[in-house]
């Protein structure tokens, strides 16, 4: 995508690293990890692992990417006709937001959400494009996190134990996530997902037909 920076690159943690029957018999785990697949273990420790690794340093924000994270062409277009000409631009620009909205993670990458309870931010950004609160999204493909939302998180995996990366926090009130519509990467998939066979490109953002056809057609989504 042709961002470069520090410490871009994490081991995720599976079946091939990690005694997987020792993490489920530890203290880390609690009813919701017995039955997680080894996939879904594996991603919530590779996330978690990374949080913790952010905050055992100076960074303001962390930019985490699932491996097969890819930019929706687009709507990085809808972004470069705004004035920001790269990824690493549009990124910058989405992370100085929280200077004014205090959430704790924006999820670039959001997909089965809903719309019902759906509230829009007043946030300036180019047209067609819109920063959503109050979404219930899923999916942890593409996010930015800020150093309190790390914290929340991480702090919730010890007292509740390890979950499916995109469920527990992010679905309770005092953590505050946000969505960007459209959402700015997707999900190749690839042949053989790793957790859900049916996650791909064409993912739908929301639960229900949430954005206007024609945008749904442009950025390729059901």
């Amino acid at each position: 995508m042709g961002i470069e920076y520090e410490d871009s690159m994490f081991e995720a943690l599976g079946p091939d690293n990690v005694d997987m029957d020792s993490i489920r018999n530890s203290h880390q785990c609690k009813k919701k990890c017995e039955i997680m697949t080894n996939g879904e273990l594996g991603c919530e420790l590779s996330h978690v692992a990374i949080l913790r690794d952010f905050l055992s340093k100076e960074f303001r924000y962390c930019m985490v990417f699932e491996d097969d994270a890819r930019v929706n062409p687009a709507v990085i277009d809808f972004f470069a006709k705004g004035g920001y000409k790269t990824v690493k631009e549009t990124l910058t620009m989405l992370a100085d937001t929280h200077n004014e909205w205090e959430w704790n993670q924006l999820n670039l990458g959001a997909c089965g959400g809903r719309c019902f309870d759906r509230k829009y931010l007043n946030v300036s950004l180019p047209e067609r494009v819109k920063m959503a609160a109050e979404t219930h999204s899923y999916c942890a493909m593409a996010y930015l996190v800020t150093r309190e939302g790390a914290q929340l998180i991480l702090e919730e995996v010890k007292y509740k134990g390890l979950q499916v990366a995109d469920h527990g926090i992010r679905r309770e009130k005092l953590f505050k996530q946000v969505s960007l519509e459209p959402r700015l990467f997707d999900q190749t998939g690839g042949q053989f997902p790793a957790i859900h066979q049916r996650n791909g490109l064409k993912t739908p953002q929301y639960m229900g037909y949430c954005m206007d056809k024609d945008l749904r057609e442009k950025i390729g989504h059901r």
